[in-house]
C-alpha cells in the first residue's frame, strides 16, 4: 500500500535529505514566526521571560512605534451593547 505524502521525492538524493530539507523548512518558518511576535503586546512577559527580549528592547521598541492614535476609531461598546439588546 502506498502512501500518499503530497511531498515531491524526486531530484533527493535520499529520504532522509528529503526529511531533514522539510524539517529546515518548518523551523525556519517557526523561528520566523517568533521573530515577527517578537514584541507582541500579548506575548511581551512570555517573551521577557524566556529571554527572546529584554525589558530594554520592549522599551526601546515601544518608544519608535508611530502614534497612530489619530487614525483610530473611538467606539463606545456600552452603547453598542445597549443598542444591541
Amino acid at each position: 500500500m502506498a502512501l500518499n505524502t503530497g511531498i515531491d521525492f524526486s531530484g533527493h538524493q535520499s529520504y532522509k535529505e528529503l526529511i531533514l530539507n522539510e524539517i529546515k523548512g518548518y523551523t525556519m518558518s517557526l523561528d520566523k514566526a517568533l521573530e515577527n511576535l517578537k514584541f507582541d503586546k500579548r506575548l511581551v512577559d512570555l517573551n521577557i521571560k524566556m529571554g527572546r527580549v529584554t525589558q530594554v528592547q520592549m522599551d526601546q521598541n515601544t518608544k519608535s512605534l508611530e502614534d497612530l492614535e489619530s487614525q483610530c476609531e473611538k467606539l463606545d461598546l456600552e452603547k453598542e451593547d445597549r443598542d444591541s439588546n
